[in-house]
């Protein structure tokens, strides 16, 4: 299988968004725990990573007091910032990749399904999640936190989590991805979009329709090369 290189950043325009998505992972954050300490939002954050908008000067100075260790060139470069040096630290080894997937469906084992290629991982992502794979995303239901287009890395995992986003297998043979609220009664499963018209999707605890299967969790996701919005 031929390994193709992927960039992390689409255009410079979203530098920033993949040095900052970048500095959260590797410090092995949530949006929510990332946003705590940048004392914003955790739609701010999501805005920043996927380049709707980008940070303030004095979002900027709050992130350099809390990450010492990063420069402005970490933050605002392409070329030298933190997410391609992320990527560098991988090399060129087979085992700092994962794999991209086909179709999934829903409760067959990943290794049912071809490998379209291998996509780089971030060494400290690889070093967390060894067995994590990419999907790609279409549509726009999760333009929040999703842009169409992009490859999603995923955890495998069964059980789900409340606040997290998580792909689900479907009938079809195909997936959905959706943000989890996990309540004492129910569970729903809801679009991030800064689109209006899609569906949330509420599921009893024991109640007669059970919720998809659950493929894993994303933790990640990167541009295809040649990727604009």
């Amino acid at each position: 299988m031929r390994q193709r290189e992927v960039r992390v950043s689409d255009t410079t325009d979203n530098a920033i968004g993949n040095n900052i998505r970048a500095v959260r992972v590797d410090a092995g954050l949530t949006q929510v725990e990332f946003a705590e300490r940048l004392q914003v939002s955790q739609t701010t954050v999501s805005s920043w990573e996927t380049g709707n908008s980008q940070p303030r000067r004095s979002n900027l100075f709050i992130l350099l007091s809390e990450f010492p260790e990063l420069t402005l060139e970490d933050i605002n470069s392409e070329k030298n910032g933190f997410a391609r040096r992320s990527l560098r630290r991988s090399g060129d080894s087979r085992s700092e990749y994962a794999p991209l997937l086909g179709r999934v469906a829903a409760g067959a084992p990943r290794d049912a399904f071809p490998v379209e290629e291998y996509v780089p991982v971030p060494h400290s992502l690889h070093e967390r999640y060894p067995n994590a794979f990419y999907l790609r995303v279409s549509g726009e239901s999760m333009n929040r936190v999703l842009p169409n287009g992009c490859l999603a890395l995923v955890v495998p995992e069964s059980e789900v989590v409340d606040g997290h986003v998580y792909v689900f297998g479907t009938g079809s043979g195909d997936f959905a991805v959706k943000r989890v609220s996990v309540g004492e009664k129910l569970i729903t499963l809801s679009p991030d979009s800064y689109l209006s018209g899609y569906e949330t999707i509420k599921f009893l605890r024991g109640g007669e329709r059970p919720l998809p299967r659950v493929i894993g969790r994303v933790v990640w996701f990167t541009m295809p090369e040649g990727f604009r919005l």
